[in-house]
């Protein structure tokens, strides 16, 4: 195993050896492999009293654990060095981080040993933390952004634009995507494209169902009820190419009979349209059940930009 051995960073875990630039590659990052690897590597070097030894592998899966889907054997290699590790003296740490808007500070304790604590850093570049207190603690400091939907990996290149026919009751979309080659790569796989609408528009389902005879393009559907398009793009090789989405504001009026024969109208407030919906004559008999309203309502304005994203 020591031919595995990566210890670029903080941590010591074992990988595959990566060629070229491909260690930028964030898909290559914290996967579920690595992480199971070095948790039964915890395992290993505890039962052979190698503590020491194991601290570094330790140090990986703090980084490497996922709060929303936590690994079981992650967890459960954690907790088998912490009841290591423990010792009779009482936990009290305090960790002190400077470097954003305002001094930040977590208390470890007994009672929060385990718990994951986070703070928010909005506009700052770095941060400085400092820990002092009595005890043996595993204190992890970790940062994530966004990753520029246009980078090498996974070797796609995404170029989303709003064509100029496009008017306030219509949005046509044109999405350019490219596969980039690299070594022995030149044909790309199967890919998911997924494009998310603004709030108030849902595709247009003819045009959907023409985006199905494009070449490069396998399989379309919609979801969130008409919010999300999902289509599915052959293997591509080096070149660009390009599909087109359009979709429609959405106006939406619910409307039930009152008991007196009148005229109800409502105004849509939204890009000025006005939708009117007239009761019909109640028979005699249904004068005598409960009133029911109308409601009308139309979508809020497409306040969030689309997005688009490829798996």
């Amino acid at each position: 195993m020591d031919k595995y051995t990566n210890s670029s960073g903080p941590g010591i875990f074992w990988s595959r050896q990566l060629s070229g630039s491909e260690w930028r590659n964030p898909w290559l990052h914290g996967n579920s492999l690595d992480a199971q690897t070095a948790a039964w590597g915890v395992r290993c070097l505890v039962a052979a009293r190698k503590t020491d030894e194991a601290v570094p592998v330790v140090r990986y899966l703090l980084e490497a654990y996922q709060p929303y889907d936590p690994d079981p054997e992650v967890v459960d290699s954690l907790a088998l060095f912490s009841q290591t590790v423990r010792e009779t003296v009482k936990l009290r740490v305090s960790v002190n981080v400077s470097g954003s808007e305002e001094a930040r500070q977590f208390q470890i304790g007994d009672n929060n040993a385990l718990i994951i604590q986070s703070q928010l850093i909005r506009n700052s570049l770095s941060a400085t933390a400092v820990t002092e207190g009595r005890g043996i603690a595993l204190i992890g400091l970790s940062a994530k952004g966004s990753t520029n939907v246009t980078a090498p990996w996974p070797r796609y290149t995404l170029d989303p634009r709003v064509d100029q026919v496009s008017t306030k009751d219509r949005l046509q979309l044109s999405i350019c995507y490219g596969f980039v080659a690299a070594g022995n790569d030149s044909e790309s796989g199967l890919a998911l494209l997924t494009v998310q609408l603004p709030s108030g528009f849902l595709a247009d389902i003819n045009t959907i169902t023409e985006l199905t005879s494009v070449r490069h393009v396998s399989a379309a559907r919609v979801s969130l009820g008409g919010a999300r398009v999902l289509a599915w793009v052959r293997a591509a090789r080096a070149e660009r190419l390009t599909i087109a989405v359009v979709s429609d504001v959405q106006v939406t009026v619910h409307a039930r009979s009152s008991t007196a024969c009148r005229v109800l109208r409502a105004t849509c407030a939204r890009r000025g349209r006005r939708v009117r919906a007239r009761a019909a004559r109640l028979p005699p008999a249904a004068l005598r059940r409960p009133p029911l309203r109308m409601r009308t309502h139309c979508c809020p304005p497409p306040s969030p930009p689309y997005s688009s994203s490829l798996h």
